[in-house]
């Protein structure tokens, strides 16, 4: 083997050039604790779905998964294939666990990928994040970030994928069967069993926070519905009806049993996907899908909307672009907060998002508004404390 990589030398280092002028990227593995891996059997075209193989091979986590900067070619001769090598970060401070768990009615096996809490044995909390129509837990990276975070704070944090999460497939996806197949606590193969069975001991789900974006956000709306432990809900761009596709029944604030100042949605005022989408003359303004799944309106003394109508602002004509309007509505800690169009004119369904590959946009993390992440994940932590009035009806 070692005389054959000899061989492949030249061929390798020209294959590379190639792939580096044609890919635009020049393989980089400098930092800290940061070291190759070993080569694995994948391809060009393929390899960010192999994602599984190459974590096989890092004893630690992938740095900067998905970026072209993080791979390179092992200059190995293999027809139809390539060996690439990546690069690892062995002195990542997070152990990660990863699992499955089956669907009710046995159809599905989705992969859960999850931090044990850093600085403790054992946590009695646990945060589960859902990703959105079409996005890959082993292609996406982003959420990497919403994990390490709740993890860096004592809780087992867990991304779980669920079944026909294609954009075609949104049309007739059954958001109850699988919300019950994550959370339910009698169904003895859901999510939330399994990542206790897979953390062996080290995580019991007694207090769950949920997030989730766009269809995961439809999950984790219903979460507490189906499971008691169900402590808050964090919600980005967490509406509930893309043009004549309308789950706003199923999802609005009388149908859920998360308490109001326990649900929080954070969303683009012009989403473009759920609400205020391109041509869309039939679904609800973004505006007012959320009021009705957060069951808040700041725009009307009232604060009643309902499926046919949701009073705004007077001077507020188009709910999808005007100016004049409460868009912080985070009064009693749930609510929602809209990124108006004025100030944030590229912001739409993935606010919280930028690049390629996905990473999360910048500004969210350090802004002093309301859509800053780390004070939204902040606060979904603390749904888990009981209030004054609960410890005194408790005790």
């Amino acid at each position: 083997l070692q005389q054959q990589e000899e061989k492949m030398g030249i061929f390798g280092g020209i294959k590379h050039f190639i792939i580096g002028l044609f890919g635009g990227h020049l393989y980089s593995c400098d930092g800290p604790g940061f070291e190759s891996t070993t080569c694995v059997k994948s391809s060009w075209r393929t390899w960010k779905t192999d994602r599984d193989l190459f974590d096989a091979q890092c004893a630690g986590n992938l740095v900067q998964w998905g970026d072209n900067s993080t791979v390179d070619s092992c200059g190995r001769l293999c027809i139809g294939c390539t060996y690439i090598r990546t690069c690892c970060d062995t002195s990542y401070p997070f152990t990660k666990f990863s699992t499955t768990y089956t669907t009710i009615g046995d159809e599905y096996t989705p992969k859960i990928k999850g931090l044990l809490p850093k600085n403790q044995e054992q946590s009695d909390k646990c945060y589960i994040y859902m990703m959105g129509s079409g996005q890959n837990i082993d292609i996406e990276a982003y959420y990497e970030y919403f994990l390490e975070d709740m993890a860096s704070n004592n809780f087992c944090a867990a991304a779980v994928e669920y079944p026909e999460s294609s954009f075609i497939e949104y049309v007739q996806a059954d958001v109850v069967w699988k919300t019950e197949s994550i959370f339910n606590p009698d169904f003895p193969t859901s999510a939330i069993h399994q990542i206790e069975k897979a953390s062996e001991g080290a995580c019991q789900c007694d207090h769950i926070v949920v997030h989730g974006f766009s269809q995961g956000g439809h999950i984790a709306t219903l979460a507490a519905n189906y499971n008691p432990n169900v402590d808050g809900v964090l919600l980005f761009s967490g509406q509930c009806q893309i043009g004549p596709i309308d789950r706003c029944n199923l999802l609005q604030k009388t149908q859920t049993l998360i308490p109001e100042d326990k649900i929080r949605n954070i969303f683009a005022q012009d989403d473009g996907i759920l609400g205020c989408g391109i041509g869309d003359i039939i679904a609800r303004s973004a505006l007012h899908q959320n009021k009705l799944v957060t069951g808040q309106n700041c725009d009307d003394s009232d604060g009643v909307c309902d499926l046919n109508s949701c009073p705004s602002a007077s001077s507020c004509d188009n709910d999808c672009t005007c100016t004049n309007f409460e868009n912080s509505c985070l009064q009693n800690g749930g609510g929602y907060y809209a990124i108006k169009k004025s100030e944030y004119s590229n912001s739409w369904h993935e606010w919280f998002l930028e690049g390629s590959p996905k990473r999360i946009w910048s500004e969210a993390l350090t802004t002093s508004k309301p859509f800053n992440i780390p004070n939204n994940l902040s606060w979904l932590r603390n749904t888990t404390l009981k209030s004054g009035l609960e410890e005194q009806e408790s005790s």
